[in-house]
């Protein structure tokens, strides 16, 4: 899938934690949570280099391939393609380079129904579409895959 500067991409992020799944939620100045994502630059080869880009720009966690937990992407809206993947990075947020401020005021790893909580209308169907990602994921870890 090509980059379209009307495309943002990004990911639902989980981390183990005395082995529960928890997923990331970022915190803006009005403590709305968010996940880590933006708008597709003209210089992203595609969208999972969007949500990678913006994934370290925001949190300084670099995702890889191997780390995603979804065969398929979510598209949320018409415009939002987002990937599950797990971590065992630790999250620093840091100015985003471009313009030298902080996107995100703090951050939390929390269950999916708080996280479904704290988000905006419009990406809580992506914690939805996460918590079946995840127990697939969890189902296919136990039979050894």
């Amino acid at each position: 899938m090509q980059t379209d500067k009307k495309l943002a991409a990004g990911f639902v992020l989980f981390k183990i934690f005395d082995g529960v799944h928890k997923a990331l939620c970022l915190y803006d100045n009005t403590g709305m949570g968010d996940m880590p994502k933006g708008r597709c630059d003209n210089s992203d080869l595609n969208v999972f280099f969007t949500a990678q880009r913006e994934c370290f720009e925001e949190t300084s966690i670099i995702v890889t391939r191997s780390d995603i937990i979804s065969q398929d992407p979510l598209l949320v809206g018409d415009h939002l393609v987002l990937f599950c993947a797990v971590t065992d990075q630790l999250v620093e947020i840091k100015k985003n380079p471009s313009s030298g401020k902080y996107e995100h005021a703090g951050f939390e790893w929390v269950d999916l129904r708080t996280l479904q909580k704290r988000l905006p209308a419009y990406l809580k169907p992506a914690v939805s579409w996460a918590q079946v990602i995840l127990q697939q994921y969890l189902i296919l870890q136990d039979e050894g895959y």
